[in-house]
């Protein structure tokens, strides 16, 4: 792997886990937290949702992420290569298909990369001709188990973080949250003389 590669994944986890402790700063605010005290089965039943809703948001963001570099290298390779191609050329036509069908081609390989790599090729959105446009390229849409643990990984960062920061919330606001809430006394009116 390149220093660059290493950066981006690296990059991208710190991305992950500050998404985590955004959404636990935002969700565990002092009424919630008190609810969350009351009622256990509320609190671990938010915390999993929401951390599932968390892993499903950062794995979809990051393998739709992946789609649309795949097909940007594509791209730039034909835009490259196309000048220097004579008249008549498949790989003309192959550019062509390329450029017109970007959202159909991101799409399924979007889903490839979602989907558990296997050794056979698939073809999950449905469109076979996108599917062999773009084995004829001659890069695999498919995810490897590289790409897969790692996709994997980012979403589980988000859901660590998200839970460790929640729980260290309420520890942390234990005291100031059982403290039995003051009510404040209105000041007798003054029985000053008006003139």
């Amino acid at each position: 792997m390149s220093f660059l590669t290493v950066l981006v994944v690296l990059f991208s986890f710190i991305i992950a886990g500050l998404i985590g402790i955004l959404i636990a700063f935002v969700l565990m605010r002092p009424a919630r937290r008190k609810l969350f005290r009351k009622n256990p089965p509320v609190r671990i039943s938010t915390l999993v949702i929401i951390s599932l809703i968390i892993f499903t948001l950062i794995f979809g963001v990051s393998t739709h992420y992946w789609a649309t570099a795949y097909y940007r290298v594509v791209s730039n390779r034909f835009e490259d290569v196309l000048p220097n191609i004579q008249a008549g050329s498949v790989i003309i036509q192959q550019g062509d298909s390329w450029n017109n069908n970007k959202p159909a081609i991101i799409k399924e390989i979007w889903w490839q990369q979602m989907m558990v790599p296997r050794n056979d090729s698939r073809c999950y959105a449905g469109d076979q001709v996108i599917c062999n446009l773009i084995k004829d390229v001659g890069l695999s849409g498919a995810s490897n188990w590289k790409s897969y643990v790692v996709y994997l990984g980012l979403g589980l960062a988000g859901v660590l973080s998200f839970m460790f920061y929640s729980i260290w919330i309420l520890k942390l606001n234990f005291e100031v949250d059982s403290k039995p809430e003051e009510k404040i006394r209105s000041r007798p009116k003054s029985k000053a003389r008006h003139i």
